[in-house]
C-alpha cells in the first residue's frame, strides 16, 4: 500500500496512543514521517519503529503551545523533505490535578458499581493554570501548526490537514 508514497506527513501527538498509530499507519502507506511530540524522546522512539520497519522518519521534539518551535519544526520537515503534504493536528491533553484525577476515579466507580450519579467535577473542578495550558496545546498549537503547513503546502499546490478532537 503506497498511496501516500513520496508524500510528507507531520503528526503533533506522535509519540503515542492515536499519534503513534497514525504516524505508522501514514509510513506503512509511503509517507516521509515527522513525529512531533513535547515528549522528544518519545518521538525518536516511535520514529526508530518506522525506520525499522523500513520506512522514513524522523523524531522531532516540539510543544505545539509554543510557536517557534512549531517553525522551527516545520523548517526542519521542509529543509529536509521539501514541503509538507499532510499534517495530522493530534497533540492534546487532559492535565488534570491528582485531586481531580482521584475524584474522578471515584465517581466514575460508583457509576460503574451502581451507585449515586454524580457530577465528576472535570470542568468545575479545573484550575486556570491546568485551563489555559489546554487552551495553548488545543487551539493555540492547532493554529500554529496549520498556519506553518498552509504556507507550504500552498508553495505545493496543496495538502491536507486532519484535525483530531475528543
Amino acid at each position: 500500500m503506497a498511496k501516500l508514497a513520496g508524500r510528507v506527513a507531520v503528526v503533533t501527538g506522535g509519540g503515542s496512543g492515536i499519534g503513534r498509530a497514525i504516524a505508522r499507519s501514514f509510513a506503512a502507506a509511503g509517507a516521509r514521517v515527522a513525529v512531533a511530540d513535547i515528549n522528544g524522546e518519545v518521538a525518536g522512539r516511535v520514529a526508530g519503529e518506522i525506520q525499522a520497519a523500513g520506512g522514513t522518519a524522523l523524531g522531532v521534539p516540539t510543544d505545539v503551545a509554543d510557536s517557534a518551535q512549531v517553525d522551527r519544526l516545520f523548517t526542519l520537515v521542509a529543509e529536509r523533505w521539501g514541503s509538507v503534504h499532510v499534517l495530522s493536528n493530534n497533540a492534546g491533553i487532559a492535565d488534570l490535578s491528582p485531586t481531580l484525577r482521584a475524584h474522578v476515579d471515584e465517581v466514575v466507580a460508583d457509576m460503574l458499581g451502581g451507585g449515586p450519579r454524580r457530577s465528576l467535577g472535570v470542568t468545575s473542578g479545573l484550575g486556570d493554570v491546568e485551563w489555559r495550558r489546554m487552551l495553548e496545546i488545543h487551539l493555540f498549537g492547532t493554529f500554529y501548526c496549520t498556519r506553518a503547513a498552509l504556507r507550504l503546502m500552498e508553495q505545493a499546490g496543496g495538502g491536507a490537514i486532519v484535525n483530531m478532537a475528543s
